[in-house]
């Protein structure tokens, strides 16, 4: 579980199905090919290959801020949902 500080982010997927989750394991998207998903700045997500055919994807970034400033990547504890 992590979160971007420098931008939003679009996953573009290629082939296979993503699905994406977000605080307590929540499901914020799921994306299959030829389908994208956009995640805002700020917003905790990870993400896991939920098909059976190989994922394949990019990530299309929309930075702020000053360029050659890196990845503004925070890292968080992920807590299981019981």
């Amino acid at each position: 579980l992590h979160h971007h500080t420098d931008g939003d982010a679009t996953w573009v997927v290629l082939g296979g199905e993503v699905t994406f989750y977000g605080e307590g394991d929540q499901v914020l998207a799921k994306a299959g090919p030829r389908e994208a998903v956009l995640i805002p700045r700020n917003t905790m997500y990870w993400f896991t290959n939920s098909g059976t055919a190989p994922l394949e994807m990019y990530r299309i970034s929309a930075k702020v801020g000053g360029m050659g400033e890196g990845d503004d990547r925070v890292y968080h504890q992920r807590n299981k949902v019981s």
